[in-house]
């Protein structure tokens, strides 16, 4: 099967094209892009066992060409036992991303699976939030690497305020990154970026049902 995604914008130059798919290359300035959105399709449709082609010219636009196997017969699910129970039950999470799309994304995934998710653009607006739970949540998923306050240092702060609290870490910095930050990845719960939505909910009620005071 094909599916077929074309424009007839600026194009791409011969340089940037065989790297489009490389986690964080971007060639947008300013902080206008993380570099993730192309890697992670390109993880799915790999996954998938499919293969993308590429075709552009500058000026003449883009034309990604996205082929995947074909399946005959019913599909198969053998995995649908795991995903149920990884469904939540109407716990309340804090969501802690500044990237928008992945911000938007995890938040409809959690959403569904069944879970109250209250969302933060970053730290700061993280702990300006938590002021107006009527509770605190039942797990934080934050990211690590962020522009105002990152991800450890607010759950930090989360944990001085209210007490033991249990977080997921999610990242796609390599991890030696990480640690010239000073994280140590061996310390905390993490997931790295790009996840799949079956992972995440799988990580998420792992860690639920250790209990509040689970650490990470």
């Amino acid at each position: 099967m094909r599916l077929r995604v074309a424009d007839s914008g600026a194009g791409i130059t011969p340089e940037v094209l065989p790297h489009i798919f490389d986690p964080f290359f971007t060639t947008k300035v300013g902080g206008g892009g993380t570099g993730l959105g192309l890697a992670i399709v390109h993880r799915i449709v790999s996954q998938a066992g499919g293969r993308i082609v590429v075709e552009s010219e500058p000026g003449r636009g883009t034309r990604f060409d996205i082929f995947l196997p074909r399946v005959e017969g019913a599909a198969h699910h053998p995995e649908r036992s795991l995903i149920a129970a990884a469904q939540g039950r109407g716990e309340v999470l804090l969501l802690i991303e500044d990237d928008a799309a992945v911000r938007r994304v995890t938040a409809r995934i959690l959403e569904q699976a069944g879970y109250r998710v209250t969302v933060a653009s970053g730290g700061a607006e993280a702990l300006a939030l938590t002021g107006d739970l009527p509770a605190p949540p039942d797990l934080v998923v934050a990211d690590v690497m962020m522009a105002d306050i990152n991800g450890v240092a607010a759950v930090a702060e989360l944990r001085r305020r209210h007490g033991p609290l249990t977080a997921l870490f999610i990242s796609g910095h390599p991890l030696d990154v990480l640690g010239r930050h000073g994280l140590d990845p061996d310390e905390i719960q993490l997931l790295a970026k790009p996840f799949s939505a079956d992972v995440l909910l799988s990580r998420v009620r792992q860690l639920l049902d250790r209990g509040a005071g689970a650490p990470g």
